[in-house]
């Protein structure tokens, strides 16, 4: 079950997951609140189910309850809190609930697989506890520690963390250690590895040949660090002038505001000409084969971070955010670097070394690349989840003292 509806890394592993699987033991239904269009592309020969719930981050009022959070405290907070959960739970969790179970009877499921963290899932957590079937709550982000949520993360038979930084976060809510499983994602390989040089991506993006490139991958939103990004960006473009840099991705989550201060910014800085902004780009692979180094730096602790485990798996260099899931997937100094996205002079200096130094920036490419391979396919994903799924219908799953 996914209950995202907008493009992100959770969706993009479930496809590689569900794909990956294997059949003779497990046959997938995958039930989502994507567009039927994208499911039926991305899904082909699985069964797929559209569904979507409702979430409270999105609700109409969730602005002004966490207003009124905010300026609670004590008491007054606490009593907030348990009427805003009364509300979901009868108001919507219950129904949906009910909803999700008769979907689950009709397929015959034997275990509800949550691909999204329990805290935006309750309604699946309920429907399992209904059915009395095994559930596995998938953390794909940090959650807080609400009341509500601690007895409700009580349930699933098995979470699963796809960093220690997210394993940590499932701890603090209450679950006990031998319930969580720390899984890191998959990425399909063969679309980055297989992905040759485009001759014509330079002349489109208006590089000479041989100019020097560095890029940062994501979303414009505040917590990736766009703006951060283009403060290092501004002093190694000071420090070698030949060089361009390039912000591939769109604005995102409506944040429309902050993409005009990127913009205005670069403007500010006289570097329109040399920091590109390419928007929405479905050539990912072939843009990170095309730069000398790829960035990374969300200024969250990030959960884990796909994009910089692509870039290892073109082969590309990485200047990564000392945070979160980086710290677990680049081997510093060896596959790249991390640095403080806040610290501008200490990012610029990590991306000026690779581009300074052509020896370690093959280095660097090719130890991340056999990285990527030894620790990150889907193949290796989707074995460690089968697993996890035999042990849990088997009965060995959680240990004799977790149950």
């Amino acid at each position: 079950m996914d209950n995202s509806h907008t493009w992100g890394g959770a969706i993009n592993v479930l496809v590689h997951l569900v794909h990956s699987l294997d059949r003779s033991f497990v046959d997938p239904v995958v039930v989502s609140a994507q567009p039927v269009q994208f499911l039926e592309e991305a899904f082909q020969g699985v069964k797929i189910r559209p569904f979507r719930t409702a979430l409270q981050w999105e609700a109409n009022g969730a602005g002004t309850f966490r207003r009124v959070r905010s300026a609670s405290s004590g008491v007054t907070g606490r009593a907030v809190d348990h009427g805003r959960a009364a509300y979901w739970l009868f108001r919507h969790h219950l129904p949906a609930a009910f909803k999700i179970a008769r979907l689950a009877k009709e397929t015959g499921a034997d275990l509800i697989h949550l691909n999204n963290n329990a805290a935006s899932q309750i309604d699946g957590i309920i429907a399992a506890r209904m059915l009395g079937i095994p559930c596995v709550a998938h953390a794909q982000g940090p959650q807080k520690s609400r009341w509500f949520l601690r007895r409700m993360a009580r349930i699933p038979v098995a979470h699963v963390a796809i960093s220690e930084e997210i394993r940590e976060n499932v701890l603090s809510l209450g679950v006990e250690p031998d319930r969580t499983v720390l899984i890191y994602p998959g990425i399909d390989l063969s679309d980055f590895e297989a992905t040759a040089a485009n001759p014509g991506l330079r002349r489109e993006l208006g590089l000479a040949p041989g100019t020097k490139t560095f890029a940062l991958f994501g979303r414009l939103v505040p917590w990736k660090g766009t703006l951060e990004f283009v403060e290092a960006a501004a002093r190694v473009l000071t420090a070698m002038p030949d060089v361009v840099a390039l912000v591939v991705g769109d604005v995102s989550d409506g944040e429309t505001a902050y993409a005009a201060a990127v913009e205005e910014r670069i403007a500010h800085l006289g570097l329109a000409d040399r920091i590109i902004l390419t928007g929405f780009r479905d050539d990912i692979p072939e843009l990170m084969r095309l730069v000398d180094c790829a960035v990374h730096a969300s200024i969250d602790p990030e959960p884990f971070g796909l994009v910089v485990v692509e870039a290892m798996a073109v082969g590309t260099p990485v200047v990564a955010a000392d945070t979160g899931g980086p710290r677990e997937t680049v081997v510093p100094g060896e596959t790249g670097f991390l640095a403080d996205p806040r610290d501008p002079d200490a990012m610029a200096s990590a991306i000026l070394r690779i581009l300074r130094d052509p020896g370690l920036a093959r280095r660097m490419g090719q130890e991340g690349a056999a990285r990527a391979r030894r620790v990150f396919s889907k193949e290796r994903y989707a074995k460690d989840v089968e697993a996890l799924y035999k042990s849990i219908l088997s009965g060995a799953f959680p240990p004799t003292a977790s149950r």
